[in-house]
């Protein structure tokens, strides 16, 4: 069950760092900066997907990865758990392509998102 609570955690991560590069990729092709200027979701995202880039590059588990592992041994549940939602969001998690894909993705998005985020950077809160 708590290994399953942290796979959820982990998607939800995941799907945050990607909707950071997506709204800012969508804020540049439209010229509609609203996205921009959102300095607390901003922030989080470059920090979250410069720390999983430098994981990544670095070939360094995630924190979550670890974590979820090591509940699932205590549990005795396997790899993917007994449940249905379980089995699916590793799939999510963990998806069957090279890992060399998915660091070079992860490495790119964090440059796109620095760059962006100096050369725009998020409106100061007053």
């Amino acid at each position: 069950m708590t290994a399953d609570c942290i796979a959820v955690i982990h998607a939800l991560w995941i799907v945050f760092m990607i909707t950071g590069g997506v709204l800012t990729l969508h804020a540049l092709l439209t010229r509609h900066k609203g996205y921009l200027r959102w300095r607390f979701f901003r922030t989080l995202h470059v920090i979250g997907i410069v720390f999983v880039s430098i994981l990544a590059g670095l070939q360094y588990y995630c924190p979550l990865t670890i974590l979820e592992n090591y509940f699932r041994g205590l549990s005795g549940a396997g790899e993917f758990g007994n449940f249905f939602i379980s089995y699916y969001l590793n799939k999510f998690i963990y998806p069957d392509i090279p890992v060399y894909m998915i660091t070079g993705a992860t490495i790119s998005l964090a440059v796109f998102s620095v760059v962006t985020y100096i050369i725009f950077p998020p409106k100061r809160d007053d």
